[in-house]
């Protein structure tokens, strides 16, 4: 039975719903019979729907340990204390309401310095931004709400795979400066300004390549194995680290990306690459810090190896073990590395094409380690009955390419962007120094940007002011392939006769014309056997390479340039090249 007490608490938590919902959702409703009536009158749900309230007091990060053991000891004299007994007699319920309890906390946290305490309610929704932006811009932590134990694994929701989880060591990785700098790194460069959706962040896509490479690492460490590899895999015991090392390498594995990611890469050092970014800042103290608190420990250099893998790696290739070898296969595998999964899955979604689309969880769920068809070597491979979700990953990957990645925007884009980040860099070039980096962002680049395209006297205002204002590169030429059986080197003679005409500073060439090689990797056949993908599918060995080379212009001089290539192009493909000869 209800004591008096809980029977006005209740009461007055009514009074608060009735207050809030005081406008409910009523509209006309014409009925079939003719009449029009209130939709309160029609619906049996409308009444019904409950009040959306709460109340809760945040404290800032540094105070939340001791506030919340200071309120384990305090928090049931302080409920039971009576805030004005003659207020609540009477009672207004919507003055009193259910944040009784509330109020006589937030009463007595009052004793700790302001602002340190803030108190969020849906009475002041006015105040959320001030509730919620903390000193110098720090999130308030909710340092009350009903007692509840401690959470030491946290969910972050995510479009593509509804739900990753965190253990607490791995969130202090999430919160690092370095990691939390990948919120303000767009996934794809200057895509959005082609597919308005596409303004992803490397922060959302590192998350899920962690997800799905503990999922893959589950998978092929799991009974059975296959006999041939069973030698090389480490005790059940030991495997709990590895599998923390190969979920940290997935997190960490794009932290060396600069502004606008892949768009801007031509703009670091030669020979410098953003793996080796990566890398430096994974093995820097800020970092080293982080791994040697986590439990266990995490050597750096694992999760390095891992992240960027043998073929990337600006070491000594010594380092790598042939387990190193395996585990970093989970992550930057050319087959089924988790960061080429997620990235087409997550690309395409946010894009709003369908290309990228594949079974991932048929294929995640029939990896395997198996010994490569004639090396022997031991690697990621697949049972016979994920062929089709492994087709149609490398299917996926090539319209990708075809329709998205290669788009001729977002290439004339690029261009454009390379053009304006050597204008604004001091001598042209990328600085590699790890806290130099950590500090550049797309939120630097995109602010200089607008400043350059409106001072014509800024070095890149041409290239921001190309960019901003849509007046980017069009395509004037690509070739046919009578084009190229006329003359192999098509594109270059269009791009000389071109230059010949309008002048270097009118015409730009982009091209990407590296063959691809069949995706071949180990099945294991229903037989028993091991073979080649190659053997196996009759689709891998079809997939051709997605390449392009086009000359561009200038907007300005399109018109003028196709016409005079329509007339032209004949006799500039019978030409010879005679300095290429």
């Amino acid at each position: 039975m209800s004591t008096p007490r809980e029977k006005v608490l209740r009461e007055q938590r009514r009074a608060v719903e009735t207050a809030i919902l005081s406008k409910r959702m009523d509209f006309a409703v014409s009925r079939d019979d003719g009449q029009v009536v209130s939709s309160l009158q029609q619906s049996q749900l409308l009444e019904r729907v409950p009040a959306a309230i709460f109340d809760g007091v945040f404290i800032v990060p540094e105070l939340r340990d001791t506030a919340e053991r200071w309120l384990r000891v305090n928090v049931r004299g302080m409920l039971q204390m009576r805030i004005e007994e003659e207020v609540c007699v009477r009672a207004s319920a919507v003055a009193c309401g259910p944040e009784n309890e509330t109020e006589r906390w937030h009463g007595a946290a009052r004793s700790l310095p302001a602002p340190r305490v803030r108190r969020a309610s849906t009475e002041n929704r006015d105040r959320r931004q001030s509730t919620a932006g903390g000193i110098n811009g720090r999130r308030h932590r909710h340092c009350y709400h009903p007692p509840m134990l401690p959470k030491y694994e946290h969910e972050i929701r995510d479009p593509i795979h509804t739900f990753i989880r965190v253990s607490s060591d791995e969130r202090r990785v999430i919160d690092s400066r370095a990691f939390q700098r990948l919120r303000h790194i767009h996934q794809l460069a200057l895509t959005f300004l082609v597919y308005p959706g596409a303004t992803h962040r490397r922060f959302e896509h590192c998350l899920d390549v962690m997800d799905l490479a503990g999922r893959i690492f589950d998978v092929i460490t799991r009974y059975p194995r296959h006999p041939d590899v069973q030698q090389l895999f480490p005790s059940d015991k030991e495997l709990d680290y590895w599998r923390t090392v190969v979920r940290m390498g997935a997190l960490c594995h794009d932290l060396g990306h600069i502004p606008f990611s892949h768009g801007a890469e031509a703009v670091l050092p030669k020979g410098t690459h953003h793996e080796q970014l990566s890398v430096d800042v994974i093995l820097s103290d800020e970092m080293r810090q982080i791994w040697s608190t986590m439990k266990p420990p995490i050597d750096p250099l694992d999760v390095a190896k891992v992240a960027v893998g043998l073929k990337d790696w600006p070491r000594d290739p010594k380092d790598f073990t042939p387990w190193d070898e395996l585990l970093t296969e989970i992550v930057t595998g050319n087959a089924f590395g988790a960061d080429r999964a997620d990235y087409l899955l997550r690309d395409s979604h946010h894009a709003g094409v369908a290309y990228g689309r594949f079974d991932h969880h048929r294929l995640v769920d029939t990896l395997r380690v198996l010994r490569a068809p004639g090396t022997g070597k031991p690697t990621i491979g697949i049972e016979r009955g994920g062929m089709d979700a492994a087709e149609g990953l490398q299917l996926a990957r090539y319209f990708m390419f075809e329709q998205l990645y290669y788009h001729r925007v977002r290439r004339a884009l690029d261009l454009h962007l390379r053009e304006f980040l050597r204008a604004i860099l001091p001598g042209g070039v990328y600085p590699t120094a790890v806290d130099e980096h950590l500090r550049l962002t797309d939120n630097e680049v995109l602010a200089e940007l607008s400043k350059a395209a409106q001072d014509a006297n800024h070095p890149g205002h041409q290239a921001a002011d190309r960019i901003l204002s849509r007046r980017f590169y069009r395509v004037l030429y690509e070739p046919t392939q009578d084009d190229l059986s006329t003359n192999i080197n098509a594109v270059e003679a269009v791009l000389r006769a071109a230059e010949t005409r309008f002048g270097t500073s009118a015409v730009a060439r982009d091209r990407e014309t590296k063959p691809s090689k069949p995706m071949d990797f180990a099945v294991w056949r229903d037989d028993g056997q091991i073979v080649s993908s190659l053997q196996e599918s009759k689709v891998l060995e079809r997939v051709p390479a997605a390449t392009f080379d086009r000359v561009f212009i200038v907007p300005e001089l399109r018109e003028e340039a196709e016409r005079w290539l329509k007339e032209n192009v004949r006799g500039i493909l019978q030409m010879r090249i005679e300095e290429e000869i």
